[in-house]
């Protein structure tokens, strides 16, 4: 999967999280700001639950939808970076998390939406292959 996305660096969360998550940064040499896809996979709800960091930003509410037939959350969240995050019902309790991110206005809502949807969706599909 990391070779599918060019995924350059991936690695295990701590232990007590209980997932694991890979990156894909997209960020320009010399640029001030990272950009990129954040991709992780949590086995429990609770693992997820850990994750939580009450950075300091300005969320839109989140929009129920269904990727690949699963149930799905979509959030936006504004600040010194955009972000649109994407949880994905893999079943048995586990979860995908997709996450795009870059420097504020880098990004229209309408791409960073699109893009964490068409990634999820395609992280789904390599997995029933």
């Amino acid at each position: 999967m990391q070779q599918q996305l060019s995924i350059r660096e991936a690695s295990p969360l701590s232990e007590e999280n209980g997932g694991a998550s890979c990156y894909l940064m997209m960020t320009e040499d010399g640029a001030d700001e990272s950009a990129g896809f954040v991709v992780a996979f949590y086995p429990t709800t609770a693992s997820l639950q850990q994750t939580v960091d009450g950075t300091d930003v300005i969320p839109e509410k989140a929009e129920p939808l269904l990727i690949e037939g699963r149930a799905a959350a979509r959030q936006v969240l504004y600040g010194d970076a955009w972000k649109a995050q994407l949880t994905v019902d893999v079943g048995d309790g586990a979860t995908l998390y997709v996450e795009r991110f870059g420097p504020k206005d880098s990004l229209s809502e309408r791409e960073l939406r699109r893009s964490v949807d068409d990634l999820a969706t395609s992280v789904l599909k390599a997995q029933k292959a």
